[in-house]
């Protein structure tokens, strides 16, 4: 997906001129830090257990402050919703 992360620049420039919101920002950076094989910074990409179809996140790079980012941009907090409610 070589468009996601040409994109995610122009995207952070959109938000920081306060001409998008912040949450697909939050969105396009954590898919394109999974499809690279990095934790994700907001918490949500999931996945889904083949076998229970139990729905879990993908690595986050700091769990202990993911709320904390989350709320900045106006998503609920991790601990607050079930993944399915991200």
């Amino acid at each position: 997906m070589e468009a996601q992360e040409r994109y995610l620049p122009v995207l952070e420039a959109a938000v920081a001129a306060g001409e998008a919101e912040p949450w697909p920002l939050a969105y396009l950076t954590d898919r394109v830090l999974v499809r690279t094989n990095r934790p994700q910074r907001y918490g949500s990409q999931l996945q889904i257990d083949p076998e229970t179809g139990e729905r879990s996140y993908l690595p986050i790079e700091d769990e202990d402050q993911v709320n904390e980012q989350r709320a900045a941009i106006g998503m609920l907090p991790l601990d607050g919703c079930a993944p399915a409610d991200n």
